[in-house]
């Protein structure tokens, strides 16, 4: 199970900044596929997907301190 959650974080990380990017337009056949990947694992409930969520979003503040620093 840790081997699972550790790589949909990453994915869910990746998604996000994919998203965010510049590049996003190239990589969209990726992140789609990637999309649906996460999306269709069976185990993905609410509370796993607002801890996902949480922790993109102190994963995010963590990167902006070290850049500000």
């Amino acid at each position: 199970m840790q081997v699972i959650f550790f790589g949909t974080l990453w994915v869910f990380h990746f998604l996000m900044s994919s998203l965010k990017s510049e590049r996003s337009s190239y990589m969209l056949g990726i992140i789609l596929k990637l999309l649906y990947t996460v999306i269709s694992l069976q185990y993905l409930n609410l509370t796993y997907t607002a801890y996902l969520c949480s922790s993109h979003h102190e994963s995010l503040k963590a990167q902006k301190a070290i850049i500000e620093v």
